[in-house]
């Protein structure tokens, strides 16, 4: 029994040991095969161009039995991508090397390997010692389908992936096989914001004309690698759509009013004219407005004036706009009024009792003057009458006048209830003057106590001076 337990204790450990020594040659092997095998190139840091050729190379150790021959796989991202080749002879005097075409269509990365491996030893294999970059130039946008407003700002992108350092790119814009003319000359990131149809992007001096069958071509000028929008786009021709005054509206002569319009795709170097039509004929241009970048989409109008006369009072106006280097238009959809500057007489407007001599207010209210215009007071009899004042600022809204006192022609010949004040508003009202007059009659009515120095005439022997109604 003794020699039983003995002889098992003594198997166990042979086993144990047996199975340690089987490991550590299995371990010893394997680094003896995969040591047997060096990828040198491409083995870290390269950068392939599509369509080019590259030398991939190696060492190996023929006392580690490599065989006569190798497969080589390509590797991204750590998986399989291409086999390179199945069969390849192993070399000679310890090295060995494959010419390898890399495909055009290859698609760019930073995340690429190599790896060489014994095709009667599997284990003598050896891959790239880092990642090696795979060039990629390719339009991403626009690539087929678009509508791009003529002058407006869109993206042209692209992959730049494993880019060579340095790199710089040109754009073209083509269009059924013809080249019509440089976007941008030189570019080193992977997009750009492109002013649709321009040319010669700097100095933006041409535009290509609106209509489809468009491609962008991108052309390395480190490397001269291209490519092409995979389908066409269409350049679209620009709006602008006018929207007020746009029919139906009342502007008053000399009252600030905006014209505003909307806008798509006015080329940056465009201006906008603006004109005022009557009867569907040109009266007026209302000047040019910029149109940059961030297109304008108003402007303030004083109504009627057109940089010469004032527009005529009348209800059948228009305002067009037009661009100057596109030359699209809009006109409002209906017409609008231009109505005249206005004033009213408040006081005396009718009723009031004014004693002779007394002071009293005249006030009135007005629009569309300004502050260039001036008010001339009148008081009326159905015969006679005379100025009051003139040369009043029509702003001003109010006259102390007493009651009696006139600057031209008499002072009334009589008390009476039949007086009425007229108001006329001069220069700066539009075309021509405006006017009011109280609405109805008003009395003057005698001092309580004679004035001094006012002489009181009896009708028809005062000098007195005619004012027409």
């Amino acid at each position: 029994m003794g020699k039983t337990k003995i002889l098992m204790n003594y198997s166990s450990k042979t086993v144990v040991l047996a199975t340690i020594l089987c490991i550590i040659c299995i371990a010893w092997a394997g680094t003896v095969y995969s040591a047997c095998i060096q990828v040198t190139a491409p083995n870290g840091g390269e950068v392939l161009i599509p369509g080019s050729s590259k030398t991939i190379s190696w060492t190996y150790d023929s006392t580690g039995g490599p065989g006569s021959l190798v497969k080589i796989e390509l590797f991204k991202g750590g998986s399989l991508n291409a086999t390179i080749s199945t069969s390849t002879g192993i070399g000679s005097n310890g090295n060995g090397s494959r010419n390898w075409t890399i495909p055009a269509q290859q698609a760019g990365g930073i995340d690429y390997s190599i790896r060489v491996t014994s095709l009667a030893k599997p284990a003598c294999t050896d891959t790239s010692d880092s990642n090696f970059n795979v060039y990629s130039i390719k339009i991403k946008s626009p690539n087929g389908g678009e509508n791009w407003v003529l002058g407006s700002k869109n993206k042209i992108s692209w992959d730049n992936t494993g880019w060579p350092p340095g790199e710089r790119v040109k754009l073209e814009l083509w269009q059924g096989g013809n080249l019509i003319g440089i976007c941008f000359d030189s570019l080193n990131a992977g997009l750009v914001l492109w002013f649709v149809g321009s040319m010669e992007h700097e100095n933006q001096q041409t535009w290509a004309p609106p209509g489809p069958g468009y491609k962008i071509k991108i052309i390395s000028l480190t490397t001269n690698l291209s490519d092409m929008s995979d389908g066409t786009f269409t350049i679209v021709s620009p709006t602008i759509h006018l929207t007020s005054p746009n029919g139906g509206e009342i502007w008053t002569y000399n009252i600030t009013k905006q014209i505003t319009w909307t806008s798509s795709g006015i080329i940056p170097t465009e201006l906008v004219k603006l004109e005022l039509l009557k009867g569907g004929a040109v009266i007026g241009s209302l000047g040019g407005y910029d149109c940059y970048e961030k297109p304008q989409t108003s402007v303030k109008w004083i109504v009627g004036h057109t940089g010469g006369p004032f527009a005529p009072v009348g209800n059948d106006f228009k305002i067009r706009l037009t661009t100057t280097l596109s030359n699209i238009s809009d006109e409002s959809d209906g017409v609008f009024t231009i109505a005249p500057a206005k004033i009213r007489l408040n006081a005396p407007n009718g009723g009031e009792t004014w004693k002779f001599g007394t002071t009293q207010q005249i006030t009135w209210s007005s629009s569309g003057c300004t502050d260039a215009s001036k008010i001339r007071l009148e008081l009326l009899q159905p015969t006679t009458g005379c100025v009051i004042a003139d040369s009043i600022p029509t702003k001003q809204g109010s006259y102390s006048w007493t009651v009696g006192q006139c600057v031209l022609g008499s002072t009334p010949s009589q008390w009476g209830n039949d007086y009425k004040v007229r108001i006329r508003a001069t220069g700066g009202c539009g075309p021509s003057d405006v006017t009011d007059t109280s609405a109805r009659t008003f009395t003057i009515s005698k001092p309580d106590h004679p004035l001094k120095g006012v002489p009181v005439y009896k009708k028809g022997t005062s000098p007195n001076r005619v004012i027409k109604n």
